[in-house]
């Protein structure tokens, strides 16, 4: 890009979410005359209005990062919910499977007991 072509003073990002790092786009920031207009902070976003209040050597949070605490902090219960409930199932299916194995087991032994009952009664015939 040719330093004449650029604008007197463009956008200082590019468009698009989120804070790539300062983006020179004017004559002012390429030739480093006069004030750069673009933010000297590596993170604008924690500085509003140059009123930055230290308290206990960090930047006052911003709106923007106070959301994205609470879409983290709602991302952790979601997955505490969903880990819940997969040991819910989980027990869930281990006591059916249980039963189920309980009652096969209860009629093997039942099919075993009238087996052996059918041929007691043969021996008393004959």
């Amino acid at each position: 890009m040719e330093l004449d072509s650029l604008p007197l003073c463009g956008p200082q990002q590019p468009p698009g979410r989120g804070w790539r790092g300062p983006v020179e786009t004017c004559r002012m920031a390429r030739s480093g005359g006069g004030l750069s207009p673009l933010p000297t902070s590596p993170w604008p976003h924690t500085i509003r209005n140059g009123a930055a209040s230290e308290e206990g050597g960090k930047l006052k949070a911003s709106g923007s990062q106070k959301q994205g605490e609470k879409k983290k902090e709602r991302k952790k219960e979601r997955k505490k919910e969903r880990k819940k409930e997969r040991k819910k199932e989980r027990k869930k299916e281990k006591k059916e499977k249980k039963e189920k194995k309980e009652k096969k087991e209860k009629k093997k032994k039942e099919k075993k007991r009238k087996e052996k009952e059918r041929k007691k009664k043969s021996k008393k015939i004959k």
